[in-house]
């Protein structure tokens, strides 16, 4: 897999999700989330309903878990992402990410995972069929302002940049990296 650097979870998400549906619009325009996710994912989902995607929020049960029939139910022809928070930032709920992983790879769609709640909270053993996983330096007592966006490459995924100038990371992210914020972030993990 590869590693993108950012500027937090949120520039990591709305890369994962938008890079990705706007990368892959060809194959299809519908994409699914819960209703719980974190504002950097139902904004980014909103800014891509208004650019013509459809957009399923499905619901989740009374302890926040999403159930796999639910999201079986929701795939429509024309889906090409599931997105996720791994564990929920407010009531602590830690989704059933194998699960999920193996359905979407069933299904041929890609699978995006927000784990900036992830580290040091359970493992951080991703499943193997995941495209996209998004990360926060500061919610495991790293810096804040460095977050990274893991991309696998099985198989090796493209992304549309949302930030665009001087090429840098493969010309995924354009932008002079932070190094010493990095460092921070890779002593804290």
């Amino acid at each position: 897999g590869r590693v993108i650097w950012t500027s937090g979870a949120t520039e990591a998400i709305n890369l994962a999700i938008s890079g990705l549906a706007h990368q892959y619009r060809h194959c299809g325009k519908h994409i699914i989330s819960t209703v719980t996710e974190h504002k950097a994912t139902l904004e980014t989902l909103k800014t891509l309903e208004n650019k013509g995607f459809s957009i399923t929020l499905v619901p989740v049960d009374h302890r926040g878990m999403v159930s796999l029939d639910v999201l079986n139910n929701a795939i429509k022809d024309d889906t090409i992402l599931i997105s996720i928070m791994h564990v929920h930032n407010e009531i602590g709920c830690i989704q059933a990410i194998d699960s999920i992983a193996k359905l979407c790879y069933e299904k041929g769609i890609m699978c995006h995972l927000d784990c900036a709640q992830t580290i040091g909270k359970t493992s951080m053993k991703l499943p193997k069929h995941i495209t996209a996983a998004s990360f926060s330096a500061h919610k495991c007592y790293g810096p804040q302002g460095v977050g990274a966006l893991y991309l696998s490459d099985n198989p090796k995924r493209k992304l549309q940049p949302i930030i665009v100038g001087g090429g840098q990371q493969s010309h995924l992210r354009s932008g002079t990296i932070p190094l010493f914020l990095i460092a921070g972030f890779i002593k804290a993990i």
